[in-house]
């Protein structure tokens, strides 16, 4: 199997980081179109070790098409999905989860910091197309309480996405990502002293 390698160039200190990414997208995207899937993931699977990237962080779906999950924080331009397609994306594996990404997508794509219950419970069928959450009070307060998914947010009654939460949903489809980071963040137990007549017990 032949492969054309094609170095890709920046011209002059002018042209724009966009304009680079989007000829190396091309010029990837050509040389992939006309292979089999198997060869796709092999090549781009061995750029991966080359370059030493993280290839958790790419999303390779079964058509063969690249998907990033790089953390798409600080920009609502990052985010060009609708939001039951980022959703979809994402893969959330429980509803803790998916309250996270959709409280990203409000934030980086809809600048929309907090929301309320009655909100999230409206989004997460009309515009995120996902079955009903049965008790979305319940679930949002687990996602702030037990997973620290959300935080309180400023004005009455409402809710914002967390810092952790960000992380999460940043690393989304990979659950062993999100696994390193709640395990990171899980606050560490004291242990208790033991007091002379506990000692005089345990002997």
């Amino acid at each position: 199997m032949k492969l054309n390698i094609h170095m890709v160039k920046i011209k002059n200190s002018s042209e724009s980081n966009l304009e680079s990414k989007l000829k190396a997208i091309k010029i990837i995207t050509e040389e992939l179109e006309g292979l089999k899937e198997d060869d796709r993931l092999d090549i781009l699977s061995f750029v991966l070790k080359q370059l030493k990237l993280d290839g958790s962080m790419i999303n390779i779906d079964n058509s063969g098409l690249i998907e990033s999950n790089l953390p798409s924080v600080g920009s609502d331009t990052t985010i060009n999905d609708t939001m039951d397609k980022f959703v979809s994306r994402k893969k959330p594996t429980d509803l803790y989860q998916r309250i996270a990404v959709i409280a990203f997508y409000l934030k980086f794509k809809e600048g929309k910091d907090e929301f309320k219950n009655s909100e999230i419970d409206k989004i997460n069928t009309v515009q995120a197309r996902q079955p009903k959450i049965g008790n979305i009070a319940d679930v949002i307060a687990k996602a702030q309480n037990r997973h620290k998914f959300l935080t309180r947010g400023i004005s009455p009654a409402t809710h914002q996405l967390s810092i952790l939460g960000e992380e999460i949903v940043s690393v989304l489809p990979n659950q062993d990502e999100v696994k390193r980071l709640i395990m990171e963040n899980r606050p560490k137990r004291r242990r208790k002293k033991l007091t002379k007549k506990s000692k005089a017990v345990s002997n």
